[in-house]
């Protein structure tokens, strides 16, 4: 179904008797799962605010900046030493001026008669009578006059008015992560407001009955939690913060019920587990009475039981419960969807060759874990980690990049290239 389709369907009264479970599809390809959330984030446009430079660390510009003025604004010196007059011809070693003023870092210029010099500091003012200016170190000073030790060439040492910027220049397109470079800059610039998206509003509901809290006490065939922390610590190192729910029973009327009051006030929401087609897999069903299922099951592993649905304003992700698969789920399905609504490019995939061969026995796309690391040559090279349980997050946390394996092929050899998306610093 499109999505204009989806916007114009209602959600249903949250009482309605539980679902049927549901026929499952064929799993669609990497790319439609895509395109498919690409037409979701098009639809439904984040919001944009101007906000304070102070708060906008990890936000994401609404709009292009241009410098509003010229920056700094006035020309100025390059080093300490001293200011000539304007001459095309420049001036010969051994000539000699008078000083005649000083001009400091913030202060007024000094004026400049002929056959004299103003001393300046570096970033002062230069006079507008002035067209070069000789280091401190190219000269000889006696008393209040400096001899030349050196010829000096026209125009050196002299920074414009717009040495940083011009008017109107662009400092930063919309897109852009606001970072520490980005908010000093646009700040130096005069800018104490920055058009951003509104922050997203995100909750990740866990599910399943066989998981607890981290601190509670676990029977046997229990699970402690692992993918709350795992999403709310994900998002917060994006600069987010997200309202975590459960973990919740296996019981379909208490899930939808929870999904339709999060949706209600959230733009994204996350449901981990109960995505496939076990007895107690509620969230298709669910997802399909309170919305419409935008598409559920990726030809991808880890994660294949993944879906996406409108509700209302809201999107809704469903994740299967594995942790690994919710991990590789947020770099493969999730950032892809915020870079989307952000009006962000997608990103280039780099490259590492293989350490060892490998082989894949499905036709499915694949996120191994592995590890990048730099040879004596300089090249990027990958090697695989051995496990490829998506229930043991010891391949994550052992790890610090996904291998990316096409889906159309089985077999590689040490030294071809792999796209990899790493997800720890490396270097």
């Amino acid at each position: 179904m499109s999505v204009d389709a989806l916007m114009s369907n209602p959600l249903p009264n949250t009482s309605a008797p539980a679902a049927p479970a549901l026929t499952p599809p064929k799993p669609i390809a990497y790319a439609e799962a895509i395109d498919h959330l690409r037409a979701l984030a098009a639809a439904l446009p984040r919001p944009q605010e101007w906000r304070s430079i102070s708060q906008c660390l990890h936000a994401v510009l609404a709009d292009d900046i241009h410098a509003p003025a010229d920056v700094p604004g006035f020309r100025h010196s390059a080093m300490d030493g001293f200011a000539l007059a304007h001459s095309e011809s420049g001036f010969a070693a051994g000539s000699r001026f008078r000083i005649s003023g000083e001009t400091l870092a913030g202060g007024a210029a000094a004026s400049l008669a002929p056959n004299e010099c103003v001393a300046v500091a570096t970033g002062a003012i230069v006079p507008d009578a002035c067209g070069t200016v000789v280091p401190k170190e190219n000269v000889d000073l006696e008393g209040d006059v400096i001899t030349l030790r050196c010829a000096v060439v026209a125009n050196a040492n002299i920074r414009a008015a717009t040495d940083d910027f011009a008017r109107g220049h662009l400092i930063a397109p919309a897109g852009s992560v606001v970072d520490a470079a980005l908010m000093a800059t646009a700040g130096s610039c005069g800018l104490a407001r920055l058009p951003v998206f509104e922050s997203l509003r995100v909750a990740v509901i866990v599910t399943g009955d066989e998981v607890v809290r981290v601190g509670e006490p676990t029977a046997l065939g229990q699970r402690i939690d692992s993918n709350g922390p795992l999403v709310a610590a994900w998002f917060a190192e994006r600069g987010l913060s997200i309202h975590c729910i459960g973990p919740l029973r296996d019981d379909q009327s208490l899930l939808q019920k929870t999904v339709s009051e999060a949706a209600a006030g959230h733009d994204l929401v996350l449901v981990t587990g109960g995505a496939s087609v076990g007895p107690v897999d509620h969230t298709p069903a669910v997802l399909n009475q309170l919305g419409q299922i935008v598409f559920w099951r990726v030809a991808v592993k880890p994660g294949m039981p993944v879906l996406a649905a409108r509700l209302g304003q809201s999107v809704v992700l469903g994740l299967p419960g594995n942790p690994v698969s919710v991990f590789a789920s947020l770099h493969a399905f999730v950032a892809p969807l915020l870079r989307m609504w952000s009006r962000q490019s997608d990103r280039p995939m780099l490259k590492a060759q293989l350490a060892a061969p490998l082989r894949k026995s499905h036709g499915r796309l694949e996120w191994r874990r592995g590890n990048i690391a730099v040879d004596p040559e300089g090249r990027l090279v990958a090697t695989i980690h051995p496990s490829e349980s998506s229930g043991a997050m010891r391949s994550v946390v052992e790890s610090n990049t996904l291998i990316e394996l096409a889906a159309d092929r089985h077999d590689w050899c040490a030294g071809d290239l792999v796209p990899i998306l790493p997800y720890r610093r490396v270097f």
